[in-house]
């Protein structure tokens, strides 16, 4: 497996194929400075019948994040998203999602 930290950004041809199939496998991306240039961190899609919706990510400090670390957080948000579509019903509201501190004085 190649390095987190030593991947080029923005993989083209074969390469993106070639890292779509491992995200596949993992349930799982990793990016390193391909966004924000300091920054590292993994996501993992949540999907309902129509599709990918959205994602869980974490994303720290390039610098401070070893692999390993990118590779037990990986599992970590694809447990996260499951959640997440298991909860669908009640992550949907019919309004404005208000912050947690403002539900909780309401």
């Amino acid at each position: 497996m190649t390095s987190f930290s030593a991947r080029k950004p923005s993989p083209t041809g074969n390469t993106c194929k070639a890292e779509l199939d491992k995200a596949t496998q993992h349930g799982f991306v990793t990016s390193t400075g391909q966004h924000i240039p300091l920054a590292t961190g993994c996501a993992a899609p949540f999907r309902l019948d129509s599709g990918i919706v959205g994602a869980i990510s974490v994303t720290r400090s390039r610098y401070e994040t070893t692999d390993a670390d990118l590779l037990r957080f990986g599992p970590l948000v694809v447990t996260a998203a499951k959640e997440v579509v298991a909860q669908r019903a009640r992550t949907t509201p019919p309004g404005p999602v208000l912050p947690l501190r403002l539900r909780l004085a309401v």
